[in-house]
């Protein structure tokens, strides 16, 4: 009965290799003889493809979930790995940013497993991107802080008018006054030296109009 059902189980690509056999133990033993070196060449190569499978450029979750589907093949090519093994191998491929939490895995008495793997991985990984971006936001802020401030066209007016006042600003000091911030003719104590010059010189002449009276 045994023997029916295996033969009924397979394809037409695989039923000449047991034609002819009336036991269900020969039709195994045909079976693993023409399909075992198959199976081994597949545990290899599984095991090749894990083994030079590196981050790089992904993101820990997707290649930790690259790394389980070729583990997951492996278990069902009757390859299992165990989960040290399976560790190892993503120590060593994942890359130097990840040392510290690596080191500090390794120090527990057990494998951590996949689950807790994934999250202490994803955990380190946020941390890494925190702390590049923040040098990047005080780059930009200590750019704006140091920015050049361009005048306003009031503040470029008041340094034209400025300019033209001290270039047309006399340089000789008033004749009257001693100041350097005019002329004489436009010297006030000019006018009030005048007038006080005129009220001296009044009561003199009245004194000698009176005394040739």
């Amino acid at each position: 009965m045994l023997h029916s059902w295996i033969l009924s189980s397979l394809s037409e690509e695989i039923f000449p290799y047991v034609i002819g056999l009336s036991s269900s133990y020969e039709v195994w033993q045909a079976l693993s003889q023409a399909f075992g070196s198959v199976s081994q060449n597949r545990q290899l190569q599984l095991h090749i493809e894990l083994q030079e499978l590196k981050k790089n450029d992904l993101s820990v979750s997707a290649y930790l979930q690259r790394a389980k589907a070729l583990a997951d093949e492996l278990n069902a090519a009757s390859r299992p790995l165990a989960p040290a093994e399976f560790n190892a191998i993503i120590y060593r491929n994942i890359g130097r940013d990840y040392h510290a939490i690596i080191t500090a895995l390794n120090l527990r008495s057990e494998p951590v497993s996949f689950h807790e793997l994934h999250g202490q991985l994803i955990a380190h990984e946020i941390l890494l991107k925190s702390s590049t971006d923040l040098p990047q936001a005080n780059m930009v802020t200590c750019q704006s802080n140091y920015a050049p401030l361009l005048p306003t066209s009031s503040q470029n007016n008041n340094h034209k008018k400025s300019s033209n006042w001290n270039g047309n600003r006399p340089r000789d000091p008033c004749q009257i006054c001693g100041y350097i911030n005019h002329t004489a003719d436009r010297c006030r104590r000019r006018y009030s030296r005048y007038k006080s010059h005129n009220q001296n010189a009044t009561p003199h002449a009245n004194y000698s109009s009176a005394g040739h009276s």
